[in-house]
């Protein structure tokens, strides 16, 4: 039992920094696009949903945490992780990544949504981990971001409804797209050390720390305006995210660099 709980543990570990950016969001995109199915259909598919993105999750950080050059990342930044805390060998993660992709696929058949989503992210994630697209500019890896972002949270979507995505959320998918296109990279500040020593081309490493911060803090601030505009929102729906990305901008403002 012990070494099954270490197993599900070490396993727990390759998606655990991912949770809050990419499990969350999907279900909060999901659920909030479902509000027409009942209470008690959406808590009987929620198990589902869950199961989806941390399935296709599982998939992509496997493949991207045993490369030489996320290795050498992660012990710099994130030496909890399982191959650099020596819980499991890069030759081993190698072999479950590459069994975890088409689990992954037949998963959204079983369940019934997403297989295209799971589809492309399985081809993103052999570009980004294996061909060079994580390391390449950032603005390859902010499109490739966005796009994956996007697949998990229509995905989701797919599992909730057991149908095909509306046409009218299409829209909105692509919005969704852009802001994270032009705003991923704020995760980059805080991995910058292991960053340069993986090579790659983050965009605070091209551009610089204090104008990556300036540029950031720019684009959340049009976007906390223009996401509310698109719904129609009233004075709460500005204000929410307007006072989180007036918190954000402090953060990245206050701690850039003079």
């Amino acid at each position: 039992m012990r070494r099954i709980a270490y197993n599900l543990y070490t396993i727990f570990l390759f998606t655990s920094s991912d949770i809050k950016t990419m499990i969350l969001p999907s279900i909060a995109f999901a659920l909030s696009h479902s509000t027409h199915l009942s209470k008690y259909t959406l808590v009987s598919r929620l198990p589902l949903m869950l199961l989806y993105t941390w399935i296709n999750l599982l998939a992509f950080t496997i493949n991207n945490q045993c490369s030489h050059r996320s290795i050498a990342e992660d012990t710099l930044n994130k030496p909890w992780r399982p191959i650099p805390s020596a819980r499991v060998s890069a030759t081993h993660a190698r072999t479950l990544g590459i069994i975890s992709i088409p689990v992954s696929i037949l998963v959204g058949a079983l369940i019934g949504g997403g297989i295209t989503q799971s589809v492309l992210i399985a081809i993103l994630g052999i570009y980004y981990n294996y061909l060079g697209g994580g390391s390449a500019h950032w603005v390859i890896r902010n499109a490739l971001n966005a796009i994956g972002f996007v697949s998990f949270a229509s995905g989701t979507l797919e599992v909730a409804l057991q149908a095909s995505i509306p046409f009218p959320i299409f829209p909105w998918i692509a919005l969704i797209a852009v802001l994270i296109g032009s705003t991923v990279h704020v995760q980059d500040m805080y991995d910058q050390i292991g960053d340069a020593a993986a090579g790659r081309r983050t965009f605070p490493l091209v551009v610089g720390d204090a104008a990556a911060r300036r540029c950031i803090a720019l684009v959340i601030m049009f976007w906390t305006v223009s996401c509310p505009a698109y719904w129609g929102a009233g004075i709460l729906g500005f204000l929410a995210p307007m006072l989180i990305g007036g918190w954000e901008e402090g953060n990245l403002l206050v701690s850039a660099p003079t």
